[in-house]
């Protein structure tokens, strides 16, 4: 059993850490994923990594979110207004280049 876990790195707190790495970016396979949950489940310090990795990623998204001008809670609706001035600044645009074809 312990090659195994040894082997299979199931037990090393690295090992977890580059999967959650990937779990952001990518989707596991069934056995990292296997791997993962049982080492999240008996390490309470990569419990803690894990938590402390999702309040970034949060933080990062609301930081972008900021940026770009929209509020974070939001981020995914534009209000009518907003809507209706990107409407009306899309259609001048294409007016103006079409102007400058003819």
């Amino acid at each position: 059993m312990n090659i195994m876990l040894e082997r299979y790195n199931i037990l090393s707190c690295k090992h977890y850490a580059e999967l959650e790495t990937r779990a952001a970016i990518e989707k596991l396979s069934v056995w990292d994923r296997a791997v993962h949950r049982f080492h999240h489940l008996i390490c309470i310090v990569c419990r803690r990594y894990s938590r402390q990795v999702k309040l970034i990623e949060q933080a990062t998204k609301q930081e972008i979110a900021c940026e770009a001008g929209l509020n974070a809670d939001t981020s995914q609706a534009l209000s009518a207004e907003s809507k209706t001035r990107i409407d009306a600044e899309l259609k001048r645009v294409l007016d103006n280049e079409q102007r400058q074809k003819i």
